[in-house]
């Protein structure tokens, strides 16, 4: 007996085998699958809280600050050296670099507006303006850690 393949036993296999090797979505389905932990969450927000202290001079004088930042908001204070009257400052966060603040004296009249530009080395250029003055004064601080030296009277 002779075995003869037919032609349609051929076809057959062959569009079972090209059937079985090519899988491919169809019309808009999501093919992906995503774990528990994949799920699509929001990303985390950036978050800058923390309490900053900086140095540097102030028209020739040395000068301390220390920057409170919370939910971006911004408080703090600053004082020269060896003086160390302090003058209290708020403000907040214009954006992930750069912040304005506003001193206040003490019957809340604004002294003075600093806008500063937070640099990835970790120092600041500030631009102070004082209130009924047309010369803003800039000047650089650079960060330090040790919050003990932040003593104003």
């Amino acid at each position: 007996m002779k075995a003869t393949f037919s032609p349609f036993l051929v076809l057959l296999a062959a569009l079972f085998i090209i059937s079985s090797c090519s899988v491919e979505p169809r019309g808009n389905e999501n093919t992906e699958t995503k774990t528990e932990a994949q799920t699509d969450a929001p990303p985390a927000p950036k978050t800058f809280d923390g309490n900053f202290l900086y140095s540097g001079k102030l028209n020739g004088k040395d000068i301390l600050v220390k920057i409170v930042v919370k939910e971006k908001m911004l408080s703090g204070g600053y004082y020269f050296l060896p003086d160390g009257k302090e003058s209290k400052v708020s403000g907040k966060l214009t954006s992930d670099t750069t912040g304005e603040m506003t001193e206040f004296d003490e019957n809340n009249k604004p002294v003075a507006t600093f806008n500063g530009t937070f640099k990835p080395d970790g120092t600041a250029d500030i631009t102070r303006t004082v209130t009924g003055s047309q010369t803003p004064e800039m000047f650089t601080l650079a960060p330090f850690k040790d919050e003990g030296a932040y003593k104003p009277n």
